[in-house]
C-alpha cells in the first residue's frame, strides 16, 4: 500500500474558499426566498407556516434532492444517503443561521416563539418512527410504496401545521 497524496496548502485554501462562498450563496438565496415568502403572505394572505413548509422547504432542498437522485441512479446509494443527511444538517446549522445572523445585525435581537416546541418534537419523533418503520418493514430497502407513505405523512403534517 502506498501513501495517499497530501493536498498542498493552496488546494486546501481553494477548497475552504469554495465552501465559504457556497455557504454565502446558500444563505443569501435562503434570505431572499424568506423575504419573498413574507411578501406572498402579506399580499395574498397565505399562512407563513404553509409557505415555510412548502415554498421555502422546496427551495432549499431541491438541489440536494437532485444530487441524491443522480448519485443513487449511478449506484452509489451510500453517497446519496450521506448527501441527504449532511445537506439537512448543513441547511439547519449554516443556511438557517446565516439569514438569522443578518437579521440580528440589521434589526437587533431575535426572539423566537417557542409555544409550539412540543408539537414540533412530537412530529419529529413521529416522522422518524414512520421512516424507520417503513424501511424496516421491507427489509431495509426503500421502495416506491414507502415513498408514497412518507409523502402522505408529509401532507398530514402540512395540514396539521397550517390549520392547527
Amino acid at each position: 500500500l502506498g501513501k495517499a497524496p497530501v493536498p498542498g496548502w493552496r488546494y486546501v485554501l481553494r477548497m475552504a474558499a469554495a465552501f465559504l462562498t457556497s455557504m454565502a450563496w446558500l444563505s443569501s438565496t435562503a434570505y431572499v426566498v424568506c423575504i419573498g415568502s413574507d411578501q406572498i403572505n402579506k399580499y395574498w394572505g397565505i399562512p407563513q407556516s404553509f409557505l415555510g413548509l412548502t415554498l421555502v422547504a422546496v427551495g432549499t432542498s431541491w438541489p440536494n434532492l437532485m444530487a441524491s437522485v443522480i448519485t443513487a441512479r449511478e449506484g452509489r446509494g451510500a453517497i446519496a444517503v450521506s448527501n441527504a443527511l449532511g445537506s439537512n444538517v448543513q441547511n439547519v446549522f449554516l443556511v438557517l443561521a446565516g439569514p438569522l445572523w443578518v437579521s440580528v445585525l440589521l434589526n437587533g435581537d431575535y426572539v423566537a416563539d417557542g409555544a409550539d416546541i412540543l408539537s414540533s418534537v412530537v412530529w419529529m419523533g413521529l416522522s422518524l418512527a414512520v421512516t424507520a418503520g417503513t424501511v424496516a418493514l421491507d427489509g431495509f430497502r426503500l421502495r416506491s410504496w414507502a415513498g408514497y407513505v412518507l409523502i402522505a405523512f408529509y401532507f398530514v403534517y402540512l395540514f396539521q401545521a397550517t390549520f392547527a
